[in-house]
C-alpha cells in the first residue's frame, strides 16, 4: 500500500496511483513529486480509486500536489470518489472522475 509513481512518455505525463489510506503516510512521495514537476510535463493522473480511507490531512496533500501542478500549467486528471461533491471547487480546474461501477444494473437492451 502507498503510492506508485511512473513517467510515460519522456516525462510528459505523470500516472501515480495511491493505494490504501490517503493520508500523512503519503508526504514524502507527494512532495517528491511536488519536487521534481517541471515545465516538460503535460499531465498528470492521479488515480485514487484504489483508496481505502480519505483524511483531511490527505486531501490537503493532494491540494498541494494539484496547486504545484498548475503552477507549471499541468492538466490534472483525479480518479475516485475522494471528494464529496460541494469540495470539487477546492481543485479548481482539475478534472475529477468517479470510478465506473461495474455492480451497477445495466440496462435491459431491446
Amino acid at each position: 500500500m502507498g503510492m506508485d509513481i511512473s513517467y510515460v512518455s519522456h516525462g510528459e505525463g505523470l500516472q501515480i496511483t495511491v493505494d490504501g489510506n490517503l493520508d500523512l503516510t503519503l508526504t514524502r512521495p507527494m512532495l517528491g513529486v511536488c519536487a521534481q514537476v517541471d515545465d516538460n510535463l503535460l499531465v498528470c493522473v492521479i488515480d485514487c480509486s484504489r483508496v481505502v480511507r480519505v483524511f483531511d490531512s490527505g486531501r490537503a496533500l493532494l491540494m498541494l500536489l494539484t496547486n504545484k501542478l498548475r503552477e507549471f500549467e499541468v492538466r490534472v486528471i483525479v480518479i475516485g470518489d475522494i471528494l464529496p461533491a460541494d469540495h470539487h471547487g477546492q481543485l479548481e480546474s482539475t478534472l475529477c472522475m468517479k470510478p465506473r461501477d461495474e455492480r451497477q444494473e445495466q440496462p435491459y437492451p431491446g
